[in-house]
């Protein structure tokens, strides 16, 4: 951590700050109208008068009590508090009224939960979108929303950093431009003062974000182009803040990230209906103007490495796992990889299933539900809690070559060389027909090694013979993969977690042996 976090961790287990009711004194007039932006998916289900999410769906009469049902864990409650439902088309204006004023009406002032400051960061915007966008005016929402955003000026998230305090910064902007008054104008100074230098810290050479997750990266790009839609509505220049580059170079990361289908791929904390995909992106970033077409930029700086031909798309972990002092949604990945055949997902990491401190989430975040390989059953990074991390693997000596006929990546990582002495390298080779995966493992004495490829629920994995599996897909024989002879092969079910709370049943190879270092195992995957 930074001893910036450190210092504010100690002030705020002591401090708090105090509520002041507060009343608006004048709207910001609009010099142009608010650009449709990305609709969330409704979690709000108002027949049976109840809200799902994360496959927990839970009654909301009595909405915003004050203490956590038992029953449901505190993200989920985050995400009730958020109010993305507030966006949602189908719901009516006076409906939309009276759920912000329900809420108003049922969370008093620094009531746990709902006045913790990413909740407030996130329905202060959502409230705001909507009065905007509909020129709405009600005394009573305005407010609220002016005593929520001086509470949350005097309790930014410098103690986390990254996504939580960009998005404290994105609410402070949205409030500043909403209203007119001197303390309106305090907060939009320092919201774009945090904004300004986030978005250098944030983000990398290559327009990736630096955690380092294609969710989060999408979440960030969002949060960006509405910062620009709400300066547009204001008559503010936003030239001086992003550039037309800048977002190229954000949306183009993110279409490289994508699998063929259009969706993210599992890297760190990643998982579908939580961000918006490529193409919903890049349509809103084009209503704003924005276009990423004849940008030629290297993505390989971040770390991830896509090879491409005309049936297979493979992108392989050669990074880092995040900023050093912001490891929280880290995987210990490093050197695992997904892989599309013929526009389908195949081979996939396991996605993310809670975000709660437990043997779930450490499983999760673990090596052995991704597509690497293990030594002595120790995580490659010391994944720890729920969004901690010790011991970190540094990868080195990155080669990679792309030519018509072959492509190659290689790295090597030291994450088990303090436990054991061990040095892990792997090498990807794409050929027209064929992948192969090279693993060689540098060291000494005897140690237990084990590989793993987890494929996509609609994969059906059939063995032909020990060391060989037939990959089917839709009664078609797709690939065939072949293990390393030296390797005792298992074929057992895995749970595949799409989304939180979402268990698919799914096929995984678990290839292992006790092996004397040195050695140096080769996998083939061969293309029908």
């Amino acid at each position: 951590m930074k001893l910036k976090q450190i210092v504010w961790q100690l002030w705020y287990r002591f401090y708090c700050p105090r509520y002041r009711k507060l009343s608006f004194e004048a709207l910001r007039p609009q010099t142009s109208s608010w650009v449709a932006s990305i609709k969330k998916k409704r979690c709000l289900n108002l027949k049976d008068e109840s809200f799902y999410f994360a496959g927990v769906s839970q009654p909301i009469q009595g909405v915003y009590d004050l203490q956590i049902d038992k029953k449901t864990n505190k993200l989920w409650h985050y995400h009730l508090q958020y109010m993305d439902y507030i966006d949602s088309s189908d719901l009516t204006d006076s409906l939309k009224q009276q759920l912000i004023l329900g809420w108003i009406e049922k969370n008093p002032p620094t009531s746990c939960i709902s006045w913790d400051p990413y909740p407030i960061s996130r329905r202060v915007v959502n409230w705001i979108k909507w009065l905007v966008e509909f020129k709405i005016e009600n005394e009573t929402i305005c407010n609220s929303l002016c005593s929520q955003v001086d509470f949350l000026s005097r309790r930014l998230e410098y103690h986390i950093l990254g996504n939580h305090l960009f998005a404290n910064a994105k609410a402070l902007i949205f409030a500043g431009m909403f209203f007119e008054f001197d303390l309106a104008d305090k907060w939009l100074a320092k919201g774009l003062k945090i904004f300004k230098n986030e978005l250098k810290k944030q983000f990398l050479e290559d327009g990736a974000h630096f955690e380092l997750s294609p969710m989060y990266h999408s979440i960030m790009l969002e949060d960006i182009l509405d910062i620009v839609n709400i300066m547009t509505v204001y008559g503010v220049d936003s030239k001086g803040y992003i550039s037309q580059k800048s977002i190229a170079a954000k949306l183009s990361w993110l279409k490289y990230m994508s699998h063929p289908d259009g969706d993210i791929s599992f890297f760190n904390d990643s998982m579908f209906n939580m961000s918006a995909n490529y193409e919903g992106l890049a349509d809103y970033a084009s209503r704003l103007g924005f276009s990423n077409k004849g940008l030629e930029v290297n993505h390989d700086t971040s770390g991830y490495i896509k090879l491409v031909n005309n049936k297979v798309t493979l992108i392989a972990d050669v990074a880092k796992i995040g900023p050093d002092y912001l490891p929280g949604h880290a995987h210990a990945d490093t050197l695992s990889f997904e892989c599309s055949i013929n526009g389908d997902r195949v081979l996939v990491n396991s996605g993310v299933s809670t975000y709660d401190i437990s043997e779930q989430r450490l499983y999760d975040r673990g090596t052995s539900s991704h597509n690497t390989l293990i030594v002595n059953g120790s995580n490659s990074s010391q994944v720890w809690s729920s969004f901690r991390v010790a011991k970190r693997a540094a990868v080195k000596n990155i080669k990679i070559s792309r030519s018509g006929r072959q492509s190659t990546v290689s790295a090597e990582h030291n994450g088990y060389y303090a436990n054991f002495g061990t040095i892990h390298k792997r090498t990807w080779r794409l050929r027209s027909s064929c992948l192969g995966i090279f693993d060689e493992i540098r060291g000494s004495n005897t140690h237990d090694i084990t590989v793993f490829f987890h494929f996509h629920p609609e994969v059906n994995v059939i063995k032909i013979v020990n060391s060989s599996f037939s990959l089917v897909r839709n009664e078609v024989e797709i690939a065939r993969i072949c293990i390393d002879s030296k390797l005792n092969v298992e074929l057992e079910q895995f749970d595949f977690h799409p989304e939180l709370g979402v268990n698919l049943k799914a096929y995984r190879l678990v290839c292992s042996a006790k092996l004397a270092l040195p050695d140096k195992l080769v996998h083939k995957i061969t293309l029908k």
